[in-house]
């Protein structure tokens, strides 16, 4: 869901307070936000939103994660090769029959504002507080696979047990994603959810400093941080939503880094000496949503329709200058389990109206289309309205803040909507969110398809890959014919900083963090 650019996006997209969706950075006295001396590293950084609730058991959108790696931690984390690895886990051991796992964990790892060494118990209480209705995990909560989890024990100080009811073949790289960033049992029990959620406590590089979230947040580094120290000693994040004073702030040196979807000022900042910008590939698509329980939209033949009056090529070509490709699976590549050249719709203004004509509408009809206001999101929906004027379809803009945009959708109030959104690497909660009893909710389609239902329940339930594999295909073919979205256009990552910022780096699952960034005088 994106915001869901979740990086492209704020994020890329992929966030929320995704504090490390776009940045910049300055090794000079920062008047507006700090009394810090001018030798102190600090990186300043533009966001066009930012969420108001901290609490990552809420998050559900991309860019919300990507805030993850900054502050908080997970247990495990992939390789280069995308498989488990270490992390706040140390190493791990699982039974023959696949049911019980066992996580050792490092020892000496601090919380941050002094709440004292992780333990397993706050493992223990990060994973359980995901079945209290109150927390509200409803995406990272079942993409955790809470549900699954017969007992989750804390053994000893440093080992935290959980038994499966059954067995999971992807149970590890549930770990290595964000739904379980580890948290301080003492420091939410000492604060409650509500002022948890505006002062989060993790063990990450970096921890909050001060903010309020949607306005302008500020991190620092974690001096007591288990791992390699941070360069930067503070990151500020100032939510611009508008592009053009983006642009001024960027282009003045107030923002020395930030996220760019502007194709125009990709291209230009590119070939400026002063600015670097680093394309990064993605797992997020720009999707165009139809809710398939508004009419016309119920009906298969409007929604080919949309899909036959949408130039998906001209808009990659013209409007994102060739940066950007019209996709040609249904889910990106880089997701586990997508099938590669399932997707290929034909644009084709004559049989859209045709498909219209017999669909009853010979004449079109009105309609909205919701989309956030950030730059990311407005233009192609702009050029999607204009398609599909050409056919009769007179799709009414209801450009909103994303607040308004995620609401309306998950209400199932959005009878159209666009966003860059994506899934993880393991996606089953890309594939659940779109089954019937998601509908309203994450499955903002309100796609109710039984046969649908069935490939992803087998799906979920597989015991190898293989299976899993067979089903997901299924599944993704269902779509492609049913068609409750439609991807327009991937979304890569494209980030523009000074020249002197060095030590960008993308972790091997696409996420990016500020963790070894630096300034060069």
């Amino acid at each position: 869901m994106k915001k869901f650019k979740y990086l492209f996006f704020s994020c890329v997209l992929t966030i929320a307070l995704s504090l490390i969706a776009n940045g910049c950075s300055s090794t000079t006295k920062d008047n507006n936000a700090t009394d810090k001396n001018q030798s102190e590293q600090v990186l300043r950084v533009a966001r066009d939103w930012e969420n108001t609730n901290m609490d990552p058991a809420t998050w559900s959108t991309h860019t919300d994660l990507c805030f993850g790696p900054n502050v908080f931690e997970t247990l495990l984390a992939y390789d280069n090769d995308l498989n488990p690895s270490p992390k706040l886990a140390e190493k791990w051991e699982m039974s023959s029959d696949g049911l019980t796992y066992r996580f050792f964990l490092k020892k000496g790892v601090q919380f941050h504002k002094n709440y004292g060494e992780m333990k397993a118990s706050d493992v223990v209480f990060t994973i359980e507080r995901m079945k209290d209705p109150a927390v509200k995990a409803t995406a990272n909560g079942p993409s955790l696979g809470i549900d699954n989890m017969k007992e989750v024990t804390a053994e000893d100080d440093y080992t935290v047990k959980i038994v499966l009811k059954k067995e999971d073949p992807i149970f590890l790289y549930r770990f290595c994603e964000a739904y379980c960033y580890v948290i301080s049992e003492k420091a939410v029990k000492e604060m409650g959810l509500e002022d948890f959620a505006k002062h989060p406590i993790g063990t990450g590089p970096f921890e909050f400093d001060k903010g309020i979230g949607g306005e302008k947040t500020e991190i620092v580094k974690n001096d007591k941080y288990w791992g390699e120290k941070a360069k930067l000693d503070r990151i500020i994040f100032n939510i611009i939503s508008e592009p053009s004073i983006l642009f001024n702030a960027f282009e003045s040196g107030e923002i020395d880094f930030t996220s760019l979807s502007d194709s125009n000022k990709i291209v230009e900042y590119k070939n400026k000496p002063n600015f670097i910008v680093h394309a990064v590939p993605t797992r997020y698509t720009g999707n165009l949503g139809m809710n398939t329980q508004i009419k016309p939209f119920d009906d298969i033949k409007v929604r080919q329709a949309v899909a036959c009056a949408i130039n998906r090529e001209e808009i990659v070509n013209n409007y994102f200058l060739g940066l950007e490709k019209a996709p040609d699976s249904i889910i990106p590549p880089g997701a586990k389990y997508a099938v590669k050249d399932n997707f290929k719709p034909e644009f084709n203004p004559e049989k859209a109206k045709k498909l219209l004509a017999e669909a009853g509408y010979p004449n079109g009809f009105e309609t909205e289309i919701y989309c956030p206001n950030d730059q990311i999101s407005m233009g192609p929906t702009t050029l999607i309205q204009s398609y599909l004027s050409q056919v009769g379809i007179n799709a009414v803009s209801k450009t909103v803040d994303f607040g308004v945009f995620l609401s309306t959708a998950r209400a199932g109030k959005a009878p159209l909507w666009y966003l860059c959104d994506g899934p993880e690497v393991i996606p089953d909660a890309w594939f659940e969110r779109f089954t019937s009893s998601k509908a309203p909710g994450s499955n903002w389609s309100c796609f109710k398809d039984i046969e649908y239902d069935d490939y992803v329940k087998q799906a979920l339930q597989a015991r190898n890959e293989n299976d899993k594999a067979k089903f997901y295909a299924l599944a993704q073919q269902r779509l492609v014919e049913q068609l409750p979205f439609i991807p327009i256009n991937t979304s890569g990552a494209f980030y523009a900083m000074n020249k002197k910022i060095k030590g960008f780096e993308i972790k091997p699952n696409l996420i990016f963090t500020y963790e070894k960034i630096y300034i060069e005088e």
